[in-house]
């Protein structure tokens, strides 16, 4: 087993479990039969798809559901969900389309009240410095933290991220994000995730793979499992956040890890984030702690293999 934190245990009470940090956004989602999918392949990162309309067209919307998103506040309502005492940071603009949220002032950041077990960091747009701000708190005040970056961040290269990486518990990154920090080409699943363990040595790894499923490693072992298969996938906005909360959720209830706790881990967050993306919008599906129980989500096969 090991310790979430390598500090002493902090002797003042924790006014949270949780404190989210991130990007709070209006997510606007349009449905209309004229859309259309289409092949660009090496012009169209990832899937190689784009979503297509006709250049200075108008088109019939049959339907439009406006939503918030945002790392900072999905992950906060999913933990909040689980029954965690939840906050979040997040910056807003007076305009309703303002853009702040990529511009957190860490200088308006209410420190004192920033007392929780675990800090859980989504993308603040790049701003490095910002997520220095919030590490190194959490460093001294024995706060535990889960780090989701962006890819504007991974931009700044595994060197430069070093010493955050160091002060990380848990690490999320997606395969493409992960091929960015490895500084791999997509493809090589097996390279790049070795190589990711090297940058991040000493810190649980969670690499997400789509409909693939995950790759983890803790220590000398890596545990791979799949996903737990949707009814009907409608929206995949905000399933990487439900993922990841419901993977730290299984370790805010335990003060260190073993085997049982990661399978335990890689089972809620499976579970969150295909939920979700049967819904429209990141939130609407997020599982409360009862409904993580219920018989669908009970089994998961997972396999572990020796690191070395």
């Amino acid at each position: 087993m090991k310790s979430v934190f390598n500090s002493p245990t902090p002797t003042k009470p924790q006014q949270y479990d949780v404190i989210t940090f991130g990007a709070a956004t209006i997510d606007v989602f349009l449905r209309s039969s004229e859309f259309s999918v289409v092949k660009a392949g090496a012009a169209m990162p990832g899937s190689g798809k784009a979503e297509c309309v006709p250049l200075g067209a108008k088109i019939e919307v049959r339907d439009m559901t406006i939503a918030t998103g945002g790392g900072a506040t999905n992950n906060a309502v999913s933990f909040s969900r689980k029954g965690f005492r939840t906050a979040a940071v997040f910056s807003v603009g007076g305009a309703i389309n303002a853009g702040a949220s990529k511009f957190l002032n860490t200088a308006l950041v209410p420190w004192n009240h920033m007392n929780a077990k675990w800090a859980y960091l989504s993308s603040l747009g790049g701003n490095i410095d910002a997520v220095r701000a919030i590490m190194d708190h959490a460093a001294a005040n024995h706060i535990g933290i889960a780090w989701n970056p962006g890819s504007v961040e991974l931009h700044y290269g595994a060197e430069k991220l070093e010493d955050l990486l160091h002060k990380t518990a848990v690490l999320f990154v997606n395969e493409e994000e992960a091929a960015l920090l490895a500084n791999e080409h997509m493809g090589n699943t097996n390279v790049i995730f070795s190589k990711l363990q090297r940058i991040s040595k000493g810190v649980l790894l969670v690499m997400t793979r789509g409909p693939q499923g995950v790759m983890v490693s803790h220590e000398r072992a890596v545990y791979s499992a799949g996903i737990f298969k949707e009814r009907e996938a409608v929206d995949r906005t905000g399933a990487g956040d439900a993922f990841g909360s419901g993977f730290v959720s299984a370790l805010l209830e335990v003060g260190a890890w073993n085997a049982d706790i990661i399978k335990e881990a890689i089972r809620r967050g499976s579970a969150n984030g295909t939920s979700v993306l049967e819904k429209i919008g990141a939130k609407a599906g997020l599982l409360t702690r009862e409904a993580l129980n219920d018989e669908r989500w009970k089994e998961l096969p997972i396999t572990v293999n020796d690191a070395s």
